[in-house]
């Protein structure tokens, strides 16, 4: 997949926001343990995780097409890849990205940039942070360092069904969901507005929304 650049400003806080929502259960739901779907459009990324309840999704255009609305819900991306976090590395590094950005808009300097890529690694190849060998890997760069996480061949849940769903029936009149899932909502940063939270569908999935984050909250497993 050919690199693609993108401002960290907005690509480091997509990321942190995104793997809020991934699963800590690493023996129930491997496939979703501390993982994000990644889709490949051809103007941006949008990040994807759940825990089968909390399902967040956050839009990230790339630097030359800054001003492109996140895709229509029906629209296929161009490629999917599922990548896991495993010890949490990848968010570490968007967090001192973030931090480097935030310093950069203070100082009215231009943006730090992020270059991500999907492609083979060599053993030589193979950054410092990441024990992986000749395999298939999402690999993100900043000017200071880089990083690759391996792509799994994993069915990621079906999203787009959940949220197609959600919006059809009468909306419930109650719905509850675990203190520890909002919790994590408290979590999300550079969201550019207020969460808004719809309740719709017979289904209960509440959908959330702001700027270009978006998600759902689910009474039952998606």
């Amino acid at each position: 997949m050919t690199p693609v650049q993108f401002d960290s400003l907005l690509f480091a806080p997509a990321w942190l926001n995104a793997s809020i929502a991934a699963s800590e259960d690493d023996e129930n739901q491997p496939a979703l343990y501390r993982s994000v779907s990644v889709e490949w459009f051809q103007q941006g990324v949008q990040l994807i995780s759940t825990d089968s309840t909390l399902l967040i999704g956050a839009w990230v255009p790339s630097s030359e097409d800054i001003d492109t609305a996140r895709p229509d819900i029906d629209e296929a991306p161009i490629a999917s890849y599922v990548v896991r976090d495993t010890n949490k590395r990848m968010a570490s590094l968007m967090k001192f990205a973030h931090g480097e950005a935030r310093a950069a808009e203070k100082d009215g300097t231009p943006a730090p940039q992020l270059t991500l890529s999907v492609r083979s690694m060599e053993a030589d190849d193979t950054p410092t942070l990441s024990p992986a060998f000749d395999r298939l890997m999402l690999v993100a760069e900043t000017d200071r360092e880089r990083l690759a996480l391996p792509v799994f061949e994993a069915e990621f849940a079906n999203w787009r069904s959940l949220l197609s769903r959600g919006s059809q029936g009468s909306a419930v009149r109650q719905v509850a969901w675990p203190v520890q899932t909002l919790g994590r909502l408290g979590g999300l940063r550079d969201l550019g507005g207020p969460l808004v939270f719809t309740m719709a569908g017979k289904t209960g999935a509440t959908r959330i929304t702001a700027g270009n984050m978006f998600g759902a909250l689910s009474p039952a497993p998606l």
